[in-house]
């Protein structure tokens, strides 16, 4: 992996999503929808030098799921994901979002304000899926974060991404 010309995320705000004021909140969702090719370009090129294609193939998150463990592995700080991993975290999230919505016509991405209590308030996630509950959505994003944290202990799922991304297009398909 060449992490040399890997440009990281700039989310533009100071402090965690959930304590974000609105204006703040809705400015970094509209930078996270605004930069969402750019950032799989990055992916892209990142993801090259171990010859996965960003295709929108399931293949192609198989491939990213063994790279993700690996990368994190190279990438550990004091026992903790560094920065440029919670970067990937977004761009991979970026990606699979992608995956989904190209599978699934009715979903999309939201700004969720269900509730400041929710786990991903502020957080832009995937919504409009074809489930009972109509607050239901996805954050890649965060479950990413989490994992990173789980394979810097040594805690690997075989093909967690896999699982995440086809649990997720299963749910635009069944009621």
């Amino acid at each position: 992996m060449n992490k040399k010309n890997y440009i990281i995320f700039d989310p533009q705000v100071n402090s965690p999503l959930h304590l974000l004021d609105k204006k703040e909140a809705k400015e970094h969702f509209q930078l996270f929808i605004s930069n969402i090719d750019e950032r799989i370009k990055i992916l892209q090129d990142l993801v090259s030098f171990s010859n996965i294609e960003l295709d929108l193939s399931l293949i192609s998150i198989e491939k990213l799921d063994n790279w993700f463990v690996q990368c994190v592995k190279e990438n550990v700080v004091n026992g903790k994901p560094d920065s440029f991993i919670f970067s990937i975290c977004n761009d991979l999230a970026m990606y699979f979002g992608r995956v989904v919505i190209s599978k699934c016509e009715n979903v999309f991405w939201k700004l969720n304000t269900i509730r400041p209590s929710d786990i991903s308030y502020n957080r832009p996630v995937l919504s409009g899926f074809n489930v009972k509950n109509k607050n239901y959505y996805v954050d890649f994003d965060l479950v990413l974060g989490q994992y990173a944290h789980r394979i810097a202990r040594e805690k690997i799922e075989e093909n967690l991404l896999v699982k995440m991304v086809d649990s997720a297009i299963n749910k635009c398909h069944t009621g």
